[in-house]
């Protein structure tokens, strides 16, 4: 799934897995960004 958000040219995309499907994919392609909840990421997201 994740190959197919990062071939969308000209579009920014999050994908958003629980702590216990990490690592049941192929290796990703950018770097993980990590929270303990959703708002938490959402602000992380936010301070960029």
């Amino acid at each position: 799934m994740g190959a197919l958000v990062a071939s969308q040219p000209e579009q920014i995309a999050h994908v958003i897995i629980d702590s216990k499907a990490k690592g049941s994919f192929m290796p990703p392609v950018f770097p993980a960004v990590t929270a303990n909840s959703i708002q938490e990421l959402a602000e992380s997201r936010l301070r960029r």
